[in-house]
């Protein structure tokens, strides 16, 4: 094993471990019912996670339009998908954390399952149209509890 590749697992089991400390206090917020406490400590973590993978991966991006998204009320995010730091560019420029919209198959990730689930996210099984109807319904009783949602329209 090269010292690269060390450095990697190390920095990985690092970080799981943080990341159950931080799904344990999510969870314990949820269960209080401080819905504002939980979704700042959500919005925070989420938002320090992606600002360390847009580091590591040298990420730099250019914001333009900002101003038009209105300073409160749910929105929705139609974003282009052209790669998989498409998310953290979501995350890190929205005013408020976004549900997604996501494909199925993203609900089978143990780590991150959770938390999709601590930001209301919604999946959607593309070859099944019931599932479908039942994520726009989910999306749309999102934004009308006040949680903005993003879609990747290639994505998903």
């Amino acid at each position: 094993m090269t010292k690269k590749t060390f450095g990697w697992m190390a920095g990985l089991c690092g970080w799981l471990f943080k990341f159950e400390g931080f799904s344990y206090k999510a969870r314990y917020l949820r269960k209080k019912g401080d819905k504002k406490k939980f979704d700042a400590y959500v919005q925070e973590r989420v938002n320090h996670l992606s600002l360390a993978v847009e580091q590591k991966a040298g990420l730099t991006y250019t914001i333009e339009g900002k101003e038009k998204i209105p300073s409160s009320g749910p929105v929705v995010y139609a974003c282009n998908h052209q790669s998989i730091f498409d998310t953290t560019a979501v995350v890190r420029t929205s005013r408020d954390l976004p549900g997604f919209i996501m494909k199925h198959q993203l609900r089978m990730i143990p780590l991150t399952r959770l938390w999709f689930s601590f930001f209301d996210c919604v999946y959607v099984n593309r070859k099944d149209k019931e599932s479908s109807h039942k994520a726009y319904e989910t999306s749309v009783q999102n934004l009308k509890n006040g949680r903005s949602m993003a879609i990747f329209m290639e994505g998903t």
